[in-house]
């Protein structure tokens, strides 16, 4: 019963798998501030088994000393620079990567909303150097440009075109419905009336003109969702490209759902 309740298959000894955890450890170490560090291996046969001894060698575990931003010469580098006050890469914690990481996550989540559509957190990367004789280490943010070469991009929003009986099945379908321009910068698409348009018109944040908030959009979609009518809610950035300055339009794409009561 025992062997059949809590007894594991016999697991056969794989160098290459020993060799892999080795530097999955290594990883784990060096991810949490034990620079330096290693892992020795040893193997001991007995009969038909063997035994396996990890030895991890280490100094100690390193502390932030500090963290160097980018420079506010840069539009990116002024947003980090004005929200640092929530940071999670404090001097004097001890170093992790999980931090830099999340850093990385909280910092793109910011500039999103400061209507840098195409920036996303791969921009963002670190240079860590170890202060000599101590076991602090300095942090370098350090934000790439775009492939492009040119400065990241600050949009703002254009019209706003809701295509309110979007088919899923049949994307051609939209060359097919009505236009009602409800106001200057809204126009709508459908071929059945399934809401007011002034409720759509609530529903949707932000207006033409203003900086585009990935957060503001995102609630927009919630906004539709909630209203019980649609299935699905899509929105797609159509890039203004004969403007002087980075402009999108917005496409909201609404699939009713005729499964309703």
């Amino acid at each position: 019963w025992l062997q059949r309740n809590f007894g594991e298959a016999p697991a056969y000894y794989d160098k290459l798998s020993q060799s892999r955890n080795r530097l999955r450890m290594k990883k784990m170490l060096k991810d949490n501030g034990f620079f330096r560090s290693d892992i020795e291996v040893d193997t001991l046969k007995k009969g038909k088994k063997i035994e396996m001894t990890y030895h991890v060698i280490t100094n100690g575990q390193y502390k932030v000393n500090q963290v160097f931003l980018p420079s506010d010469t840069t539009a990116i580098g002024r947003v980090i620079r004005r929200n640092q006050a929530k940071t999670l890469i404090k001097p004097g914690e001890f170093y992790s990567e999980n931090a830099l990481t999340n850093e990385r996550v909280r910092l793109n989540e910011i500039v999103s909303r400061e209507g840098y559509l195409e920036f996303n957190e791969n921009y963002i990367y670190y240079f860590t150097d170890t202060l000599k004789g101590t076991f602090t280490a300095d942090i370098y943010m350090k934000v790439k440009p775009p492939s492009d070469g040119i400065t990241h991009r600050r949009y703002k929003i254009g019209k706003t075109i809701i295509h309110s009986n979007y088919d899923l099945s049949d994307p051609s379908s939209i060359e097919d419905k009505d236009t009602v321009q409800i106001k200057s910068d809204m126009i709508i698409l459908e071929n059945e009336h399934l809401i007011e348009h002034k409720v759509l018109d609530r529903m949707i944040l932000q207006n033409e003109g203003d900086v585009v908030s990935q957060k503001l959009q995102n609630v927009s979609v919630s906004h539709l969702l909630d209203l019980g009518i649609f299935k699905f809610v899509n929105l797609r950035y159509e890039r203004i490209t004969d403007s002087l300055e980075p402009i999108v339009n917005r496409n909201f794409y609404l699939t009713p759902d005729f499964n309703q009561n």
